[in-house]
């Protein structure tokens, strides 16, 4: 009798969010091939369901993040396909998989008529003008051309980084040689009075 109990509450499980319990064996939708491997469903279907709806039809991301903790998988369209049909919302699904596309076509656009910055790896659309670049992210200045047909590798701006310690530096230096033409100037004062 007390084996019986403790089968039934392992099969019960408590939601992370929500904090209702629910028996974890039941659930019909279908989660990342992370978590299923790994056997841990923290949150219930209806939970799980509110955290894709919330994010495609926010238009947060065109990519939903499974929200398992310490899960970062994207989840497949598959899974997402499931969870709308499982929950009778087949308009966002259609919505979604023709904004993904959509997406998808943009981001072609983007790798072909861009280059990135070799610092900060944005990506930056020219149009028009001298090969002369600078980057608004970053501030980097380069060379439109050279980006392009070249293989930039990531270098560090040492005086766009320290720019602050550098100017510092230099009125500390103004400073300290202002203070001793002063001095020499009382010295050379001083001496008429002595």
């Amino acid at each position: 009798m007390g084996r019986r109990r403790r089968k039934n509450a392992k099969e019960q499980a408590l939601c992370s969010v929500c904090q209702n319990s629910y028996v974890s064996s039941s659930s019909f939708l279908t989660r990342c091939s992370t978590c299923t491997t790994m056997s841990r469903h923290t949150l219930c279907d209806g939970c799980f369901y509110k955290h894709i709806f919330t994010t495609i039809s926010n238009d947060i991301t065109s990519r939903v993040i499974c929200p398992e903790p310490m899960c970062d998988t994207e989840l497949s369209k598959e899974i997402i396909q499931s969870a709308f049909h499982a929950f009778g919302n087949q308009p966002l699904w259609e919505d979604y998989v023709s904004r993904s596309n959509w997406h998808g076509k943009s981001n072609q656009w983007i790798k072909k008529f861009s280059v990135r910055c070799p610092d900060c790896r944005v990506p930056i659309e020219k149009n028009g003008g001298c090969d002369r670049m600078t980057c608004t992210q970053c501030l980097l200045c380069f060379s439109w051309e050279r980006a392009k047909f070249s293989n930039w590798i990531r270098i560090p701006i040492l005086w766009r980084k320290n720019k602050a310690k550098i100017a510092m530096s230099f009125y500390i230096c103004l400073i300290i040689i202002f203070i001793f033409f002063f001095l020499k100037f009382l010295l050379f004062r001083m001496k008429d009075f002595i």
